[in-house]
């Protein structure tokens, strides 16, 4: 059954400041011996996401919203995203949904991904806020990592079976 993120109690809080961060805090949890994932997905599915985003910032996406939501997300939307975050459980168009991964796997796409968006200056159209900047499209992807990768977190409470006495 999916659990139902926004109402997910105990997420990490996340800041990232440049792609470089993201990179470095997906590393470090795919180092982790345990991740604990509080959401639907697995760190790779996470990781794997977010490189999705950042080839769309350059790529464009396959598809658009319609006019009305695109016109009031960039009036009522834009800037609070951008400044303050998103908001867990916004739908998630299925282009977008990952696939199964591994967290290896993942997080390698990651790494080739922001590689890429660091490298390349071109971006393409977001698909409900049109025509970005690349600041805004940077604050986009950041606030974008940091809803998802707020669902992870290394668990440091695990502890071996109990064994009883015999």
């Amino acid at each position: 059954m999916a659990i139902n993120t926004k109402g997910v109690q105990g997420r990490r809080e996340v800041h990232y400041r440049t792609p470089q961060e993201v990179l470095v805090d997906a590393r470090q949890l795919a180092e982790a011996e345990h991740i604990e994932t509080l959401g639907n997905w697995s760190p790779g599915q996470i990781f794997d996401h977010l490189a999705k985003a950042f080839d769309m910032a350059i790529d464009g996406a396959d598809f658009r919203a319609f006019f009305l939501l695109r016109w009031f997300a960039t009036l009522f939307l834009k800037r609070k995203f951008l400044e303050r975050g998103l908001p867990p459980g916004l739908p998630t168009n299925e282009c977008f949904v990952p696939e199964p991964i591994d967290n290896d796997a993942g997080l390698a796409r990651l790494e080739d991904a922001i590689g890429r968006y660091l490298q390349d200056p071109r971006r393409g159209l977001h698909p409900i806020f049109g025509k970005l900047t690349p600041e805004e499209w940077t604050q986009f992807q950041l606030r974008h990592c940091e809803m998802h990768m707020s669902f992870l977190k290394v668990q440091q409470d695990v502890t071996a079976p109990a064994t009883a006495d015999v």
